[in-house]
């Protein structure tokens, strides 16, 4: 059994111990204490506490779940708990490895949308250009080359000088396929067991997230936190799902959002703050919009 697409075909099913998962060291010692040294973090194997498995089907946002995991020993058997190991290959170094690509790509990736939408402020603080190449700068890490004149030399002639998408569109390229190596094709039945098709598919956790990325990449949607809870939601055209206008996750969220931006009004108002100013603060329709909220209306 499997997750079902539009068409009715079945994909996959993930797994995960019922019992739940712990991190065992090199000497094959239960880690309990999960405040670790470095040196002894890097040993880490995530180890099923008994052989009893059940599946459940993947939340379509998974990918996004995962790049908001704290990647310590604590945040990563947190999340295993609740979705599974990622694969044959379950060290501690290989969670922070994934989580540090996947962030990547999905920073990669929102960038370059905004880009399209007119907004290259995302692109610029991603993407440098100096005398030798471009690079992918994350805060923290040291540049990653992207082209330059001693590393993928024959890459610099695709790009022209200061361009931010074509770097980006290729490193989200090449993160994304290198991702897909735990993916793989299959011919499968439909629910109704009446025809077969050819899908792509993995059983895996690893393969399943880049899957995900991927397949909204491919479908030009978007994703964005909304501005109450901070959940993700997965964002489609204006026909389906989660509007692009949107920016709660559910009435009670919007809610909660109208009010904090009225009270938010009140007090700069309460700071004589002019009332266009305020509208523009709190992203009221105008100055009359903001009036009214003032007055209770």
């Amino acid at each position: 059994m499997g997750t079902k697409t539009d068409d009715g075909l079945e994909l996959f099913r993930l797994q995960r111990c019922t019992a739940g998962y712990v991190w065992r060291r090199a000497d094959l010692r239960a880690a309990d204490d999960l405040d670790l040294g470095t040196d002894r973090i890097e040993s880490l194997t995530l180890i099923p506490l008994n052989d009893e498995l059940e599946s459940y089907l993947l939340p379509d946002d998974l990918f996004l779940r995962l790049t908001e995991v704290e990647p310590t020993p604590a945040g990563v058997l947190a999340f295993a708990n609740a979705y599974g190991p990622l694969g044959a290959a379950d060290s501690f170094d290989t969670w922070q490895f994934v989580i540090g690509q996947l962030r990547a790509a999905v920073s990669l990736y929102g960038a370059l949308r905004g880009h399209a939408a007119g907004d290259s402020g995302g692109l610029q603080r991603l993407i440098r250009w100096d005398d030798a190449g471009v690079y992918f700068i994350e805060p923290g890490q040291i540049p990653l080359p992207i082209a330059t004149t001693d590393i993928n030399a024959d890459r610099l002639s695709r790009f022209g000088r200061g361009d931010l998408a074509g770097p980006a569109r290729y490193l989200l390229q090449e993160s994304i396929n290198h991702g897909l190596h735990a993916v793989s094709a299959r011919l499968l039945w439909n629910t109704e067991r009446t025809h077969l098709a050819l899908r792509v598919v993995s059983t895996s956790l690893e393969g399943c997230v880049w899957l995900q990325l991927a397949r909204l990449i491919d479908c030009a949607r978007s994703y964005r936190q909304c501005r109450t809870c901070r959940k993700w939601m997965l964002i489609d055209r204006e026909s389906a799902g989660n509007r692009p206008s949107r920016f709660t996750c559910s009435n009670a969220c919007r809610m909660r959002l109208y009010l904090a931006r009225i009270g938010q009004a009140r007090r700069l108002h309460a700071q004589h703050v002019p009332l266009a100013e305020i509208a523009r603060r709190v992203s009221a329709k105008d100055a009359k919009t903001v009036k009214g909220w003032l007055r209770g209306e």
